[in-house]
């Protein structure tokens, strides 16, 4: 059967991991694919009939999330954009990604749980300082040991400016998001490159797999 551009991007979208509710597929697809003159109404349309199809399913007990439902292959090294908009759901985008890569190399659910939340709070600070409309985020997986990185264009923060928006409460907020990443990971570190104004998050973590034959 011959897909049409619109579905063609979606399918592209669920063998990359990503998954989540119609709205967010919505504004991913405009963040990747630049469809800014795509209606909501036009997209929906389409994803339900991908969702009779039964090329996306329920994702699991989450009401009006759906995940693709043909094969997914990941190779051991990702790379991608993710955006740093809040209207574009980044926190999902980068989670649903990642967790879709940790499954597909059968790492341990228990290692999978500390990974996605020290990354997630990475991915936060990132797209909280972000002075521009995306971040980069890089992963592997090398000699059972998961990698990260994640990187920010910034802007000097104005502290109080940042209070008022909501943005943190205090620098006790800041200092907690640091002590799970830290108590997570098995190693992080962060570098701010002043001249490029480029802040360069890097971690790693030991793992263990379900199949003890795969080699990681």
């Amino acid at each position: 059967m011959i897909q049409n551009k619109l579905e063609t991007q979606i399918i592209q979208m669920g063998k990359e991991g990503l998954f989540g509710n119609i709205k967010e597929f919505y504004f991913w697809n405009i963040f990747l694919f630049n469809s800014y003159d795509l209606s909501y109404k036009e997209f929906t349309k389409e994803f339900h009939q991908l969702i009779k199809n039964n090329v996306f399913v329920n994702n699991q007990n989450l009401k009006n999330e759906y995940k693709y439902n043909l094969e997914m292959k990941f190779s051991r090294f990702v790379e991608y954009f993710a955006p740093s908009n809040l209207n574009y759901s980044p926190i999902q985008y980068v989670r649903s990604r990642l967790l879709s890569f940790l499954n597909y190399h059968k790492v341990d659910e228990e290692i999978i749980y500390d990974i996605v939340i020290a990354s997630i709070e990475a991915t936060e600070n990132a797209v909280k300082y972000s002075s521009e409309d995306k971040i980069y985020v890089k992963y592997f997986i090398e000699n059972y040991t998961f990698y990260i990185e994640i990187q920010n264009k910034y802007k000097i923060p104005e502290i109080q400016k940042d209070i008022e928006n909501g943005k943190y409460n205090s620098s006790i907020t800041l200092m907690r998001g640091m002590l799970v990443m830290s108590k997570l990971f098995d190693e992080m570190d962060i570098n701010l490159i002043e001249d490029k104004k480029l802040a360069i998050f890097q971690a790693k973590k030991l793992i263990s797999v379900k199949n003890k034959n795969e080699k990681v």
